[in-house]
């Protein structure tokens, strides 16, 4: 077996033919651990090869060619050219998400500053639509760099995501969970990311990778056991069985995503 940098095992490389391959850009997050389980059910002719990202490099992936199957948060998706929905299958919530928050020591009306996940696009997006229609602050937003959720204080809160956000959540007076704060305000689920690929990625691809997708999503009861002492500091089957939606076949879904993007047209948000 070839060895490859940034690999996690998914990407399984012994073939003749590199440029059949099927290059996969996923997130780094727990949430996404059952679609790398599923590639990792591979054989070692398979043509994806694997490697795991945060969401903003992910489409960035994308949007450079550096990758043919990805997993993009959706305020991505309108940037990318000649790219379609691959699968029913993404990350999205239906009430409490419990990995993307506004995390602060004081309540949001307190607060004089929000600092923004560098990590993220779609995340930082619905937080400020949330923070103008649901919380009806005039919060100042701005952007941050590495590290700056140490500097969170009683006057300045942070959107946190992914890993992070479950793991220092507990150090915070005031947590609001956005997927609820969504689905308070709209009545909708709420997604965050979808499988997007070029025109390499043939119906036949497709339909493959959407079993290797059902594996990932049976293995879910196991990875949580394989898993918990890595996040004791919450209940990981849960997470991935319950806030985590992962099949968005349901039309709801839809809605919920065409509203955010709507939103985000409506306001002109880059963030």
């Amino acid at each position: 077996m070839t060895s490859h940098p940034n690999l996690l095992g998914c990407g399984l490389l012994q073939t003749n033919n590199m440029h059949e391959l099927i290059r996969v850009s996923a997130v780094s997050y727990l949430n996404t651990r059952p679609y790398l389980a599923g590639f990792d059910t591979q054989s070692d002719d398979s043509r994806y090869m694997v490697t795991v990202d945060t969401p903003s490099v992910c489409a960035d992936k994308l949007f450079k060619q550096h990758a043919d199957l990805g997993l993009v948060p959706v305020a991505a998706i309108s940037s990318l050219r000649n790219y379609r929905e691959i699968t029913d299958y993404g990350i999205g919530c239906d009430g409490a998400v419990e990995s993307v928050i506004i995390a602060g020591q004081q309540p949001i009306e307190d607060l004089r500053q929000l600092k923004l996940d560098y990590q993220s696009q779609t995340s930082n997006q619905l937080a400020t639509i949330l923070i103008r229609d649901y919380f009806e602050s005039d919060l100042e937003i701005v952007s941050s760099s590495v590290g700056y959720e140490d500097e969170l204080d009683h006057e300045v809160g942070g959107v946190i995501i992914g890993d992070r956000a479950l793991r220092l959540k507990r150090k915070f007076k005031f947590v609001y969970d956005l997927g609820l704060c969504w689905k308070e305000l709209t009545g909708l689920p709420f997604v965050f990311a979808r499988w997007m690929g070029s025109p390499r990625i043939l119906p036949v691809d497709e339909k493959h990778l959407e079993q290797l997708f059902e594996k990932g999503m049976q293995m879910r009861p196991e990875l949580s056991g394989r898993l918990a002492d890595d996040y004791s500091e919450i209940d990981v089957e849960h997470y991935l069985t319950g806030n985590i939606q992962y099949d968005l076949s349901d039309h709801a879904y839809r809605q919920g995503q065409d509203l955010f993007l709507e939103k985000i047209s409506a306001s002109e948000l880059t963030v």
